[in-house]
């Protein structure tokens, strides 16, 4: 739905009552972290350039 109408999908799954059946609003926001998306980025620039870049 977010996609198709260029909504704000972290407020689309918020908003959601069948996710919220299942996650909390505390696990949805760690899904959503930039710091989790990212976390292995530097081991993932070791393997591909050999370096940490």
């Amino acid at each position: 739905k977010a996609w198709r109408e260029e909504g704000d999908f972290r407020a689309a799954i918020e908003s959601n009552p069948e996710v919220r059946k299942y996650l909390t609003p505390e696990q949805i926001a760690h899904a959503f972290s930039p710091e989790r998306q990212l976390r292995h980025v530097r081991a993932i620039f070791r393997r591909v350039f050999g370096t940490e870049g």
